[in-house]
C-alpha cells in the first residue's frame, strides 16, 4: 500500500473508550459532540458491529467499495492505539505507527468529503454558544465533517464502543482561508498636544506619512493527500511603496522559511516596491490553524489625494483558492472662497495662499506644506521674500475664480492658511 508519512496528525480525530472486545451487544445511546465553531457538520456511519466477523466490525455495505484495500481489522488497530479523545485534533501530535503510515485511509476520507455531505445527517451548530451533537444509537465507526464558509476541515473518524452511553467530544482539524489586514499605526509630520498625545489617527493619510500595516490569517490545513499545498500572500500598494521593515510571525514565534518575488523574481529587499508575493516554503502539517502575522510599512507618496488614495490590497492563496482584503485610506479635501467683505456673493480670483501642518504660521512650531496661487497655469507668480525657496511647494489652480482646494490632507491633523 502506499505509504502515508505521519498520516493522521491533522487528518482524523478517533475519540474512542478503551474496550474494543466485543462480546454482546446491549443497548447504545451515546452522545457524540462536535466543538469546532463551524456552520454545521454531516455525520456518516461507515462500519458497523458483525457478531459474524473475527474482529467484531465490518463496514455498512454501501462504503465498503469507498474503502477499498482499508480492512476493518486496520481501522481497530488505530482505534486499539489511540490513548486520547482528542489526540489527532492537536497540531504536533503525530503518531508514527505502521498500521497509520501503511494505510490509504487519509486519500480514501478525501475522497468521501462529497459522500459525506450528500449521504450524511447534518446537524446544526448549537445556539447561544453550545456546540451541535448527535445520539449514535449503534456502536462502530463515524466520519463527521464540518462545514463553514470559508474554512477547510478534515474528515473525522469518532469511534463509539457497543455496549456504552458515555459522551464523546471530538474536535476535527481546519483552518481558516480567509485573510485580513488592518493599520495599526500612521507615523510622520505627526503634531503633539500639550501632554505629549500623539495627535493622529488612522482614518486618513497625508503625502510622505509612514502606514504600518499588520496582515493575519491562519496557517492553511492541507490533508496528506492534497496534491497542491500552495501557500503565498501577496501585497499590492498604491500610491505608496514598502519600507524595508517586513516581519513574520507563525504560532507567535519569527518565522524565516518563506521567498519573496516581485514581478522580475526573488528578491531580498522589498524597499521601494509596490507588489510582493511572500511564498511560504515547505508546508508543516504542525502549524495548520495556528496564527500568522506579517507586519511592515508603507510610505505615502507626494502626489497622495482624495482621487489618489493610497490603498492595499492582500490577497492569500492557499491551494487553489484565492481570498483578498482591501484597505483604503481617504485623504481630505478642503476648499474655502476668497470673497469681497461688504458682498459675500463676490468672488475675488488671484490671491496666494500659505498652508501650514499646525496652528500657526511660526515656522519653529508648525511646518509649511503647500502653497496653491487662484491664477491660470500660465500666470507668472512671484513670492514674497519669505518664501522665495518654497517654489517647489507652489501650485497654481488654474481657474482664477476666487476659489482655492488643498488637497491630500490628513482628517486628523491641525492647519493653518495664511494669505501671502
Amino acid at each position: 500500500m502506499k505509504r502515508m508519512k505521519k498520516l493522521f496528525a491533522l487528518l482524523m480525530t478517533l475519540a474512542m473508550v478503551m474496550g474494543l472486545g466485543i462480546t454482546g451487544f446491549a443497548a447504545t445511546s451515546v452522545k457524540v459532540t462536535v466543538d469546532n465553531e463551524y456552520d454545521s457538520f454531516y455525520y456518516l456511519q461507515i462500519v458497523e458491529p458483525d457478531t459474524t466477523s473475527t474482529s467484531g466490525w465490518k463496514y455498512v455495505t454501501e462504503y465498503e467499495d469507498d474503502f477499498e484495500g482499508i480492512t476493518v481489522d486496520n481501522l481497530v488497530t488505530i482505534a486499539n492505539a489511540e490513548d486520547s479523545d482528542n489526540k489527532y485534533a492537536i497540531a504536533g501530535d503525530i503518531n508514527d505507527t505502521s498500521a497509520y503510515e501503511n494505510s490509504e485511509l487519509a486519500e480514501k476520507l478525501e475522497e468521501f468529503r462529497d459522500d459525506i455531505v450528500k449521504e450524511g445527517t447534518p446537524v446544526d451548530m448549537g445556539l447561544e454558544g453550545t456546540y451541535g451533537s448527535f445520539t449514535a444509537e449503534k456502536g462502530g465507526l463515524y466520519v463527521i465533517l464540518p462545514v463553514k464558509e470559508n474554512y477547510t476541515y478534515s474528515p473525522t473518524l469518532v469511534y463509539v464502543p457497543v455496549n456504552s452511553d458515555t459522551p464523546i467530544t471530538v474536535k476535527a482539524k481546519g483552518a481558516s482561508d480567509q485573510v485580513d489586514k488592518e493599520i495599526v499605526n500612521v507615523t510622520g509630520g505627526k503634531l503633539e498636544s500639550e501632554d505629549g498625545t500623539i495627535i493622529d489617527g488612522d482614518d486618513s493619510v497625508t503625502a510622505n506619512d509612514t502606514v504600518e500595516y499588520k496582515v493575519t490569517m491562519e496557517y492553511p490545513y492541507f490533508s496528506d493527500a492534497a496534491d497542491d499545498t500552495t501557500f503565498e500572500i501577496k501585497d499590492t500598494v498604491a500610491n505608496g511603496t514598502f519600507l524595508n521593515d517586513l516581519s513574520i510571525t507563525v504560532n507567535g514565534s519569527e518565522f524565516n522559511d518563506y521567498n519573496i518575488k516581485e514581478v522580475t523574481g526573488n528578491v531580498t529587499s522589498i524597499n521601494g516596491l509596490s507588489e510582493i508575493t511572500i511564498q511560504f516554503n515547505n508546508y508543516n502539517p504542525t502549524l495548520a490553524g495556528t496564527n500568522v502575522e506579517i507586519t511592515y510599512s508603507v510610505k505615502v507618496n507626494s502626489d497622495v489625494s482624495d482621487t489618489n488614495k493610497l490603498s492595499n490590497t492582500v490577497e492569500s492563496t492557499i491551494g487553489t483558492n484565492k481570498t483578498q482584503h482591501i484597505v483604503i485610506s481617504d485623504t481630505v479635501k478642503v476648499t474655502f472662497n476668497k470673497v469681497d467683505v461688504t458682498n459675500k456673493e463676490t468672488k475675488l480670483p488671484g490671491a496666494v495662499f500659505a498652508l501650514y501642518q499646525g496652528n500657526t504660521d511660526k515656522a519653529e512650531e508648525a511646518t509649511l506644506v503647500a502653497i496653491v496661487a487662484d491664477v491660470a497655469e500660465d500666470t507668472d507668480v512671484t513670492l514674497p521674500t519669505e518664501y522665495a525657496n518654497d517654489s517647489a511647494l507652489l501650485t497654481k489652480d488654474g481657474n482664477s475664480n476666487g476659489e482655492i482646494t488643498f488637497n491630500g490632507l490628513d482628517a486628523n491633523k491641525s492647519y493653518y492658511i495664511k494669505e501671502i
